[in-house]
């Protein structure tokens, strides 16, 4: 009766596994969802301008990495970005190099594009000549923009900022240089950019 006993559990030996792994009727199978975390470069082209003054629009050049999260259609993403920035000016030209630090929402509306959102900060880590009497301080701008995520990890997007806090502000004197206006202007930019991801 023994061996009869231990053939038999023998018998049962390869079939454990699958024992193991099935599933009770009526029940589902639940599988945790982890976030997908990648990281990588873009490099891109900004076009700005003063609100408020009659300027042309200045072009500007960007470069940076950024790192993503995200689970499901859902993702977060912040890009340490430096903006290099030339404003033309009948003496001298005027240069400029900011830090920018974009935080955005995103959303994949259907592959392989996404929408993002969020708030930017940006302050002027560099300054080469500036307006007389003009006061550069950090500001806050609000992004929105789409981006498509292609084969070979290759992004490619454009958004459209606007600044919600005064990028300067300039202070305005009479022939004596006594104050007589103070005035706080805002910027608002169309950047064009192509990304890699690295992993």
């Amino acid at each position: 009766m023994k061996n009869i006993l231990k053939s038999f559990a023998l018998c049962l030996l390869p079939l454990l596994p699958a024992i193991a792994s099935a599933q009770v009727p009526g029940t589902a199978v639940i599988k945790k969802v982890l976030p997908k975390f990648s990281f990588g470069l873009k490099a891109g082209y900004n076009s700005w301008k003063y609100n408020d003054i009659l300027l042309d629009r200045v072009g500007a050049y960007m470069v940076g990495g950024y790192a993503d999260v995200q689970k499901g259609k859902m993702g977060l993403r912040a890009e340490p970005l430096l903006n290099f920035t030339k404003l033309p000016h009948p003496l001298e030209d005027y240069k400029f190099i900011y830090f920018d630090l974009p935080v955005l929402v995103e959303y994949k509306i259907v592959s392989p594009l996404w929408i993002q959102a969020g708030p930017q900060f940006s302050a002027a880590i560099k300054k080469d000549g500036t307006f007389p009497g003009a006061e550069y301080k950090p500001y806050l701008s609000g992004i929105i923009g789409l981006e498509a995520r292609l084969p070979y990890h290759i992004l490619l997007g454009a958004r459209y900022l606007r600044a919600f806090t005064s990028v300067y502000t300039q202070e305005y004197t009479d022939a004596l240089g006594n104050p007589i206006e103070s005035k706080k202007f805002t910027t608002t930019s169309v950047q064009i950019y192509a990304g890699f991801k690295i992993f």
